[in-house]
């Protein structure tokens, strides 16, 4: 009797380590799959890091280039109105 009650809470022991493996490989495979669909995952983290610094730093030229350009043409229409009266 004893042999069976200690078989039985054994094998719940065993269900339950083996629910959380699975979902914790569940939850792997997931980030595996996210990782094949963005490339950028499959680098390590120091370059994922510098390839953000260089993603912000085009997209900061890209705002003052932009920033410049508006400030030019308010300069212009302002020269313009100027030198109309």
């Amino acid at each position: 009797m004893r042999a069976l009650l200690l078989l039985a809470v054994l094998g719940l022991i065993a269900l339950v380590v083996y629910s959380v493996w699975v979902t914790l490989s569940r939850q792997a495979w997931k980030r595996k799959v996210k990782g094949l669909n963005d490339p950028v995952l499959w680098l390590p983290r120091s370059e994922r890091q510098a390839h953000a610094r260089k993603l912000l730093a085009r997209e900061q030229e890209q705002y003052d280039m932009r920033r410049q350009e508006q400030i030019n043409d308010s300069l212009n229409d302002y020269m313009k109105g100027y030198n109309y009266r």
